[in-house]
């Protein structure tokens, strides 16, 4: 299998556990998905919301407690694309959950941009609608920005 090649299977590989992680609500073994000095970046949040957490520790401490904010029941029409760069991945898909807080339905769109960096997730640019968020949070008031439920 040429080299070139490697770099994407691995960033395939790793979107492939990151969903089945978050359904599972498996965030020790989600985060051993990520680089030391990852991004996490959020172009489109909402007011009050971080736009980026920057290093691993700090994407543990805002998702530790993500399972008792979004249940995530599934995700669906998952569709990966290679790029020119083979450590970049372009991720879309949806999700079926609900806001744990409200009760809610939280069925979102999603397009990811995934960078890889020696087979771990090294920035991840996470694009969605953050009214879909705010609609299923009571407008944000039910939705801590650290991670967990208010």
């Amino acid at each position: 299998m040429p080299e070139e090649n490697q770099a994407v299977m691995t960033a395939t590989e790793a979107m492939t556990k990151f969903l089945d992680l978050m359904v599972q609500e498996d965030i020790p073994g989600w985060m051993e998905l990520w680089h030391e000095e990852a991004v996490f970046e959020y172009p489109f949040a909402p007011p009050g919301f971080p736009q980026q957490v920057i290093g691993k520790q700090a994407i543990f401490e805002n998702f530790k407690d993500f399972p008792n904010t979004i249940k995530f029941f599934e995700f669906t029409d998952v569709r990966m694309h290679s790029t020119l760069d083979p450590d970049t991945l372009i991720v879309e898909f949806a999700c079926r959950g609900r806001a744990v807080a409200t009760g809610r339905a939280y069925d979102q769109r999603y397009i990811s941009v995934v960078q890889m960096t020696g087979g771990k997730i090294s920035r991840y640019r996470d694009y969605w609608n953050p009214l879909i968020l705010l609609k299923a949070f009571d407008g944000g008031d039910a939705f801590n920005t650290e991670g967990g439920e208010k």
